[in-house]
């Protein structure tokens, strides 16, 4: 109807740029055919500024014509749905909150201008644990998200197909699964440390030349030395051993076997001194299991907090073979909200005692045993479980949604000056909460 807009479009509500040309009708105003509460989105303005007549010299470029809505926040708030027990994303501290998500908002807001409030927790103040409490706080972090009572959710969340369909999504900022935590082996008894220096094969070709050397020597000695068997082989074992002769032989002929079979002998010794001392120097431990196969078809089980992660049936439902492995002989721990880490604590004695591996959240079972003192005690496989990425969640067509990519993606960079600020971040923010600056948050992984 002449004087009345369009309804706003998906295209219209989701497009960071945005241009309205109007026909020159005297029925028809500019203001009345653009939808304004979309246009003016963030800048709390009422009227759309004209731009002016169309024309080339006006608008030379695309950018002229198509203005970023979003160039500058104008200071305006943007509400997170956010909890406070998720480390090292975020957490408490006696100085304010931190964590490497608190940081990105903090240079995101820097570079857009704009400010945010977050909250703790859920409405009713509990802190929840275990598959119901872990389902209703996802629900009341999302759920806040798609009512329209929070702009942006910042906590642990993954990508899935069911969330891509109610949310938009981030570029990823950060790749993680399910890390699984091994007993570092102890090292092998000291007295074996005098075999180490060779590999099994090279001391069966030691055995070898030996047992020819001496064969050989005794062939040649037996007739112009005629002396007995043993020692024609305890004169040759004193090679091996840098020992030297009461008596060279008289012959020639007997005299050069025996030099080019103490040459050999040298060389021998040499290496296998150099061994020696490298082995004595770094103890020798024995292979670490590096991979999923090595670990599902090993003698450890795997253990696991029972808050109700989707890991545990996952695996036994698994078409593979070693995660269908690892599902059959994985043991659930129950939760106890009395301890600091709601029962991780038993999964970590079991680590301990060389029975289990553990398996959580990567980053946050790396900071469970740093904090506990046994983190020189365990190690990390390199593969995980279930990797997954991890985004900021916005509600459906958000139109900013692209500035904020544009910004987590510079913040990680390898031609930006603030090349891998992420990263550091994340080390930086484990390692402070590691010291212990506040340790009355916990986190439930999601």
């Amino acid at each position: 109807m002449p004087g009345q807009g369009p309804p706003p479009t998906p295209l219209l509500e989701s497009t960071t740029f945005v241009a309205v040309l109007c026909p020159r009708s005297p029925r028809l105003t500019p203001s009345a055919r653009v939808p304004r509460r979309h246009v003016a989105a963030l800048r709390g303005r009422r009227k759309v500024p004209p731009a002016g007549r169309v024309g080339p010299r006006r608008f030379a470029t695309w950018d002229d014509l198509f203005r970023d809505r979003f160039a500058d926040f104008g200071g305006r708030a943007i509400h997170l749905a956010s909890d406070y027990d998720d480390m090292p994303l975020i957490f408490e501290t006696d100085d304010g909150l931190d964590g490497t998500n608190i940081r990105m908002m903090d240079a995101l807001a820097a570079q857009l201008n704009f400010t945010y409030t977050s909250t703790e927790q859920a409405p009713d103040g509990r802190r929840r644990v275990g598959r119901e409490g872990r389902e209703r706080d996802v629900e009341w972090d999302l759920g806040e998200l798609h009512r329209g009572a929070k702009d942006l959710a910042i906590n642990y969340f993954t990508v899935t197909p069911e969330r891509a369909e109610d949310f938009d999504y981030s570029v990823p900022y950060y790749n993680e699964g399910f890390g699984l935590i091994l007993k570092v082996p102890p090292p092998l008894p000291r007295w074996r440390s005098v075999l180490y220096p060779f590999t099994g094969a090279v001391w069966a070709a030691v055995g070898c030349s030996f047992a020819v050397a001496v064969a050989s020597f005794h062939f040649l000695a037996r007739r112009r030395t005629r002396a007995s068997f043993a020692v024609n082989a305890t004169t040759i074992f004193q090679g091996l051993t840098t020992q030297s002769l009461n008596r060279v032989p008289d012959s020639w002929f007997v005299r050069g076997f025996l030099g080019l079979w103490w040459f050999m002998c040298w060389i021998l010794d040499i290496s296998y001194t150099c061994n020696l001392i490298a082995v004595l120097t770094v103890p020798v431990y024995p292979t670490r299991i590096e991979t999923v196969d090595s670990l599902a078809f090993s003698d450890l089980r795997l253990c696991m907090l029972d808050y109700g992660e989707f890991v545990p049936g996952a695996l036994a439902t698994s078409s593979d073979p070693a995660l269908a492995a690892l599902g059959a002989k994985t043991d659930l721990v129950p939760i106890i909200e009395e301890l600091d880490y709601y029962g991780e604590e038993g999964c970590v004695e079991l680590v301990l005692a060389g029975t289990h591996a553990h398996t959580e959240t990567y980053s946050y079972a790396k900071l469970i045993y740093s904090d506990l003192g046994h983190g020189a005690s365990v190690y990390a496989m390199r593969p995980q479980l279930y990797e997954g990425n991890l985004v900021f969640f916005f509600r459906k067509k958000t139109p900013w949604k692209d500035k904020f990519n544009d910004g987590i993606t510079r913040l990680g960079s390898p031609v930006s000056c603030r090349s891998g600020t992420r990263r550091s971040w994340r080390k930086e923010t484990a390692s402070r909460w590691v010291r212990g600056i506040r340790r009355t948050a916990r986190r439930v992984s999601r």
